[in-house]
């Protein structure tokens, strides 16, 4: 449980400083640098999502990350992050959507 406790806060870290960066943006002046700094927080994200998983599952229970969708409400950033087992039997039917808080 402690391992996962770990994991909320370096989700909850990372997705401050994607919204730094978003408040950033407004200036306009860096945006290459920006975007590339964002993609890679993305990228840490989403491991340590899978991460939460994993920490939460069997080991029998793995899947692949389909698709990650970004909204904003009231100022804050969110994502959509849609999953689908990793096995021959998976289907459109069967995938995980999780919302980020």
């Amino acid at each position: 449980m402690h391992n996962c406790l770990q994991i909320d806060k370096q989700i909850l870290e990372i997705d401050k400083t994607i919204y730094d960066y978003i408040a950033v943006f407004e200036d306009g002046s860096k945006r290459g640098l920006l975007s590339k700094s964002i993609l890679a927080q993305l990228r840490n994200f989403v491991e340590h999502i899978m991460l939460k998983i994993y920490a939460n599952g069997s080991e029998n229970d793995r899947f692949y990350i389909q698709k990650i969708k970004p909204f904003f409400t009231e100022s804050k950033i969110y994502y959509e992050v849609t999953f689908t087992p990793a096995n021959e039997k998976a289907s459109k039917f069967g995938r995980i959507i999780a919302f980020t808080n």
